[in-house]
C-alpha cells in the first residue's frame, strides 16, 4: 500500500485523516477499505479528508489547491458548531463537497451553511459478519466510551439501568480510567478496557444489543456490527429500520424511559433481526460517496 495511489476508475485520489485520536484510529482501515493512499500534502492532489476535530485539519484543508471531499464523523460537528474562532466561514472561501452518516448531522451543517449528504460507511467488510445471534433471557449490551466523555456517550445512565435491570449484562470497551465509573457500577457491568479489533469483533458475537447513545454521531461500528450480527441496536439517532430511544433521554439526570423499556423487552426478542439486517447490509456494501469522485 505505501507505494499504490488510489484509484478509482481513472481518477487518483489521496486522503488524510483527522488528528485527532477520535478518528485517527480509523486511518489504516480507511486506506485498506478504500484502496487510497495517505496525502503526502502536496496542495495539487484530490484529497479527501476524514474528520475535521482538530486546527491542524483545517490547515490541511485550506493547504490543498485542488477537489476537497470532506467527510464529517460526528464530533467534529460538534467542534465545528461550538467554535469560537470562525472556522466556519472557512468553508464558503474554500469550496469542497460534504458527506455525513445521518440526516441529524445534515440538519446540523445546513444550519452553519454547509450542504452534505449522507452516506453511512463501515470501515470493515460486512461480509465478515455473519449472522451469529442467539436469543437469550440474559441478554448482553455492549458500548463504548472515552475518557472525558461519559455524558456524550450515556455512560451515565448505565449505572441507573443496571441496576434496574440485573438479568442483564452490560459490556463497557474503551479506556475509561476514572475509577469513580467502576466504583458506582452494579456487579452486572463488566470494562473490558481498550481491545483489539479481532477480539472486539469476537466478544460481540455473543451479544444481543449495540448500544448507542450519542446525540451528534456518525454511524458507529457499534451499530453496525451489532444488526450485521442479527442484533438489535438501539441508537438515539433515528436511522431507517432500526430502534431509537426517544427524546426523555437525559445523561445528565440518568434517566430514561424508552431505554429502561427496549432493554427490557430484549429477552424476548427470540429470532435474529433478519429484515433490517438485510437492509444493512446492502447499504453498508455500498460507496456511494466515492462516486463523486469520477465526475
Amino acid at each position: 500500500m505505501a507505494n499504490e495511489v488510489g484509484k478509482l476508475g481513472k481518477k487518483w485520489i489521496y486522503f488524510c485523516c483527522s488528528v485527532s485520536s477520535s478518528i485517527a484510529n480509523f486511518r489504516d482501515k480507511v486506506a485498506k477499505k478504500y484502496q487510497l493512499k495517505f496525502w503526502d500534502y502536496w496542495p495539487f492532489r484530490d484529497v479527501i479528508f476524514f474528520g475535521m476535530y482538530h486546527w491542524v485539519d483545517y490547515l490541511k484543508f485550506i493547504w490543498c489547491r485542488r477537489n476537497k471531499i470532506v467527510f464529517w464523523a460526528g464530533g467534529d460537528i460538534v467542534n465545528l458548531r461550538n467554535n469560537r474562532i470562525g472556522w466556519i466561514k472557512m468553508f464558503k472561501l474554500f469550496k469542497a463537497k460534504h458527506f455525513c452518516e445521518n440526516y441529524r448531522e445534515v440538519s446540523i451543517l445546513k444550519i452553519l451553511g454547509i450542504d452534505a449528504i449522507a452516506q453511512p460507511i463501515f470501515l470493515e467488510d460486512p461480509n465478515d459478519f455473519p449472522i451469529t445471534f442467539k436469543a437469550t433471557e440474559n441478554p448482553h449490551v455492549f458500548m463504548n466510551c472515552h475518557p472525558g466523555r461519559e455524558a456524550e456517550y450515556g455512560l451515565l445512565l448505565i449505572p441507573w439501568v443496571a441496576k434496574n435491570l440485573p438479568s442483564i449484562t452490560f459490556h463497557i470497551y474503551g479506556e475509561i480510567e476514572n475509577q469513580m465509573y467502576y466504583d458506582i457500577m452494579p456487579n452486572n457491568v463488566t470494562f473490558h478496557g481498550r481491545v483489539p479489533n479481532e477480539q472486539f469483533n469476537e466478544d460481540i458475537k455473543n451479544y444481543q444489543c449495540g448500544l448507542r447513545l450519542n446525540d451528534i454521531d456518525g454511524f458507529s461500528e457499534i451499530t453496525a456490527k451489532s444488526i450485521l450480527s442479527g442484533g438489535y441496536p438501539l441508537t438515539r439517532i433515528p436511522y431507517e429500520m432500526l430502534d431509537s430511544v426517544k427524546e426523555d433521554v437525559n445523561v445528565y439526570n440518568n434517566s430514561s424511559e424508552s431505554l429502561y423499556r427496549f432493554l427490557k423487552e430484549l429477552k424476548y426478542k427470540t429470532r435474529p433481526n433478519l429484515k433490517a439486517r438485510e437492509y444493512w447490509f446492502r447499504q453498508l456494501s455500498t460507496n456511494h460517496f466515492l462516486d463523486v469522485l469520477q465526475e
